[in-house]
């Protein structure tokens, strides 16, 4: 059944009671319960976090703010760029039941499919290369008992074997055992039965590594290219799927024109994600709004549907300057093509340069021109998961003095759920303080080095969330082992539980504090200033410490000053800001003599905010 059909199906069910504090499991299906964008004066921005299948509590965190705000933008990594797309295409199609056929996509993908599977298992689809690897490695991270893995996981195992390891060591030691029966020697039986099942183990130990060495690299390095394989049913594969669901949900009808991120910003909806640049170790934000990039219509044909290959060759990036006609030109030349620009670029494109799960899914390879050499040379990029950098980024659609709120749906595994669902959701309040997850005791070898790749890989997402102002609208959904993740064998119960705890973080965002926290952001912005302004003022005024000789940055105004950067400058406005700055940095200063003590220093916020600069990815 498709989506559309799932809504209208579940719209003609009775109504019922659930424990969802006072909302009805039901209502958001109803197209009628989102009122168009004129009636609505509340607004947010929303950010996910990435964590593959638990993004099923999404939908209904988008539904339930939709029901009173205009969603304005949104933005996620890896599983939470998936649902971002979905949610902006939804707010796209608001009028034309856009949510209501959001809401119906956990229906729809814990359907039953061929093979008794759901169509959530469908959607991943190894190649036939790596079939055999992506079969052995979802025994071991599906939900099951140890018996069940056991049995399946030997299965597997045995259809992993390649001809050398199969025959040194499990054909021959099979070999020796049977000559040990026919003799009849207990010791001899024994001793063979044990070498052939470590025989067996090593065996597949043996291909499996030899098969993640040699296949991977041969597809993408990943076990799934997010398109067909074989032997699944004519089910659609992921980046089809999520393609066609994305227009659907939009209302787009025309398959030869897939929907756009300016098709989004065109309605006033923006939408950001995140990949990361294996290739340069970077983090890169979409979509791209350089023009730097090219892509092989061969290959991103083994990545996307061939209306979305036709749409990107249909649509290339115009080039603006004479030296960016050059670049194109030579990338031309190399059988490559112009990737479209940020207003052509298609949603589907970006969601999965953002979702490339390391391993599980295929890199998506792109091109450009290395000109740090004398002979610029063309250089492949694979670009992998934005989860890899940061996958909670929630510094999307930030302001040092926000308009509206930007909420943030954050992931926490726990051993344990509460049997209560509303005490698995959890929103901190403007005096919650300290880290949103509790700390994790390290008592193992894995542990540690868990520890270390999340370290790694959450750092800076995990220190922002202390920051005043940002914790107070992270909303945190609780979830098992057992639900979400690399989990694709979710039965409709887990999901079902995710679902409902989804449309209990949007009614948690919806109770937000906006006069409290505009209050802390201001206090916080205020401080954060002084610890700005005061060391500028000081450097704008004095010569540098290490060299008296050379000028202030003020007598740099207007020179003398390298030519560098010189074009655009306005000397007039640079003094108008230095005396700004000046003047700022004089009133904390007075303030500081008058009270003792700065008055945006004593009572702020903690803990304090702190100013680096960056380059934006």
């Amino acid at each position: 059944m498709a989506p559309l059909a799932l809504v209208e199906a579940r719209m003609t069910e009775p109504v019922a009671g659930d424990d969802v504090g006072g909302g009805d499991p039901h209502d958001l299906f109803d197209p009628k319960n989102y009122p168009p964008v004129e009636e609505l004066t509340q607004g947010c921005d929303l950010v996910m976090k990435g964590g593959l299948t638990s993004g099923v509590i999404y939908p209904n965190v988008v539904c339930e703010l939709a029901r009173t705000r205009r969603i304005h933008n949104l933005g996620g990594s890896s599983s939470g760029a998936i649902a971002a797309a979905a949610a902006a295409a939804a707010e796209l199609g608001r009028a034309d039941g856009g949510f209501a056929r959001l809401a119906a996509m956990p229906d729809y993908l814990v359907g039953q499919s061929g093979g008794g599977r759901s169509r959530l298992e469908h959607l991943f689809q190894a190649q036939p290369a790596t079939k055999a690897v992506f079969r052995f490695l979802s025994v071991l991270f599906n939900r099951g008992t140890a018996a069940s893995k056991a049995r399946r996981g030997m299965v597997a195992g045995l259809r992993l074997l390649l001809p050398l390891p199969m025959v040194v060591l499990v054909e021959i030691p099979l070999l020796l055992l049977a000559g040990s029966l026919i003799q009849g020697g207990s010791m001899g039986i024994v001793g063979n039965a044990v070498l052939a099942l470590l025989g067996v183990a090593v065996a597949v130990i043996w291909s499996l590594v030899q098969r993640l060495v040699q296949d991977l690299p041969r597809n993408g390095f990943g076990l799934c290219s997010g398109m067909e394989g074989k032997g699944h049913n004519s089910e659609p594969a992921l980046t089809p799927w999520l393609a066609d669901r994305y227009d659907e949900i939009a209302g787009r009808s025309d398959p030869a024109r897939p929907l756009t991120f300016g098709d989004l910003a065109d309605g006033g909806i923006g939408l950001a994600m995140l990949t990361t640049d294996l290739t340069t170790s970077r983090q890169n934000r979409l979509p791209f709004t350089d023009s730097s990039w090219a892509f092989s219509p061969e290959e991103m044909a083994r990545l996307f549907p061939p209306r979305i290959v036709e749409w990107m060759i249909d649509h290339p990036r115009r080039p603006k300057t004479d030296e960016e006609c050059t670049q194109m030109a030579d990338l031309r030349r190399q059988g490559l093509r112009p990737l479209p620009d940020e207003h052509d670029l298609p949603v589907i494109v970006g969601v999965r340069l953002s979702l490339s799960y390391p391993v599980l899914l295929s890199t998506v390879p792109l091109y450009s021109l290395d000109v740090s050499e004398y002979n610029p040379r063309v250089v492949k990029h694979h670009f992998s998961d934005g989860g890899l950098t940061s996958n909670l980024p929630l510094h999307f659609f930030d302001k040092a003095l926000p308009e509206r709120p930007t909420f943030a749906i954050d992931l926490q595994r726990v051993e344990v759920l509460d049997s209560n669902e509303k005490a698995n959701v959890f929103m901190g309040g403007a005096d919650t303080v300290g880290p949103t997850a509790s700390p994790e005791e390290i008592t193992s070898t894995l542990g540690f080095a868990l520890a270390v790749k999340n370290g790694m890989q959450n750092w800076a997402d995990a220190m922002q969330t202390e920051v005043p102002g940002f914790q107070d609208r992270i909303v945190t959904v609780k979830h098992t082992r057992d639900e979400g993740g690399l989990n694709l064998a979710m039965d409709s119960a887990a999901v079902n539980s995710l679902t409902r705890r989804g449309q209990l973080a949007g009614m948690e965002a919806n109770r937000f504090d906006f006069v409290t926290h505009r209050w802390i952001r201001m206090r916080s912005f205020f401080h954060l200033l002084e610890e700005l302004l005061s060391p500028a003022a000081d450097s704008l005024r004095a010569p540098p410490l290490s060299d008296p000789d050379l000028p202030t940055y003020r007598e740099m105004i207007e020179g003398p000053s390298p030519g560098t950067n010189r074009q655009g400058w306005n000397t007039g406005a640079g003094y108008r800001v230095a005396d700004a700055v000046e003047a700022m940095a004089d009133t904390y200063a007075k303030e500081e003599v008058l009270h003792g003590r700065s008055p945006f220093e004593r009572g702020a916020p903690a803990p304090r905010p702190g100013f680096e600069i960056r380059p934006k990815p």
